[in-house]
Order: C-alpha cells, then structure tokens, then sequence
C-alpha cells in the first residue's frame, strides 16, 4: 500500500513541477501544415529535442554532450542488432567515400540520485517528465532509445559501472511505468566513470549523468 501511494505521489509531483518547468508538453505536439492542406513530417518540440537533433547549435550547458556515439558504438553496447538501424534516415546519410561510422542525436540530462542510490527522488520528476514529452513527440516515432548511466571517478571502477547501470535502468523504470514507451524501444547500459563529462574534474557532480542516445529503427 506504501508503495503505491509513493508512486502516486511521485507522479503527482513531477506533473506538477513539469507544468511549470518543462518546455515540452504533450498539447504542444502537432503537424506542420503547408497553404495547400498538405501534412508534412512532424517536428520536434522544446530545447531538449532541439539540442538531440543539433548538439552543434545547443546552447544548454547541461544538454550538451561530451561524448558521441556512432551507430558501432550502440552495437558495441548492444542497444540495438546493426541489421535493425535505419541508416537512410535524415541525418545519417554519408558522403560518397566517407567511411567513418555516422554518429548519432544525443544528449546529456542531469537526473540528481542520492549518494549511493539508485532510488529515483520525487523532485526529479519534471526532468523526467520532459524526456517521456521527448519521446513521444511524433518526430521521434520511429527510434529506440539507449540511456546511458555515467559516474563520477570516485570509488571502484566496478562499482560504479554496476551503479549506474541501475540508475539508468531506474530512468527507464519511470519512463516505461509512466510515459506510455514501449519497453522494447528503450535500453539501460552503464559506463560508470569511462566517459567523464568534465574530466578536469573527475569527481564533480557534472559527471553523474544519464546520456540519452536517440537511434533510428526500421519499421
């Protein structure tokens, strides 16, 4: 009975903080309409989605990430099998010649955890709201969805890796219960501290991050 009325009130509180704070809502998805009625593609809403698709032009220092991730990195992590990639879709098209791996939309998110858990905290609830807003924007329908936990460089390497890990899958837990996301389309995968945001300062709070990587699939 505890439980239920803790995920209620949870639920409850990241609504409401996500009416004041989030820049995506779902009223704020639509289709853009040409002058002859014609429906064209739908178009992400809010900063977060904008800074998916264009890391480049992100102005969000938290949004920005510090790592890319190719389409052989999340088959290396094994978020997704090569064979299921849509590698025609916007974006992901190379030049004749070009050989590289193309990299794929990804951001960095602050999701705060206590010290040492994996227990998501209720004032977290209007980050998370906004990526379940992100995810069901029109203009994402077609990708799966790799969170990944990072740590800072504090404690064993292990640890950490195992860590967050499951605070990824926590992020995915909420996202699943809540947002209505299939659970197929979304992948938990821990780095622990291998991929420092700021390595300058390897114990910093800006290195404790969920990064989300946002992959096309084919239907």
């Amino acid at each position: 009975m505890r439980s239920w009325l803790f995920a209620a009130l949870f639920l409850l509180l990241g609504s409401a903080a996500a009416q004041a704070q989030a820049t995506i809502t779902l009223d704020s998805f639509g289709l853009d309409v040409e002058d002859d009625g014609a429906t064209l593609a739908p178009q992400p809403q809010g900063e977060m989605a904008q800074c998916l698709l264009d890391q480049a032009n992100c102005d969000n220092a938290e949004y920005k990430g510090a790592t890319q991730l190719s389409i052989d990195d999340v088959v290396n992590l094994q978020i997704v099998d090569h064979e299921d990639i849509d590698e025609n879709a916007a974006g992901l098209n190379q030049s004749p010649g070009n050989t590289a791996s193309p990299t794929l939309p990804t951001l960095d998110v602050e999701i705060l955890f206590d010290y040492d858990s994996d227990t998501l905290r209720a004032d977290q609830g209007a980050k998370l709201n906004e990526l379940i807003g992100l995810m069901n924007d029109p203009a994402f329908a077609g990708y799966r969805f790799g969170i990944i936990g990072h740590t800072d460089a504090k404690g064993d390497p292990a640890y950490n890796r195992d860590l967050s890990y499951r605070r990824a899958a926590a992020v995915i837990a909420y996202i699943a219960d809540y947002g209505g996301i299939a659970s197929g389309r979304l992948v938990a995968r821990g780095l622990g501290a291998d991929q420092l945001k700021a390595p300058a300062d390897p114990f910093g709070a800006i290195n404790r991050r969920v990064q989300l990587v946002a992959i096309p699939v084919k239907q």
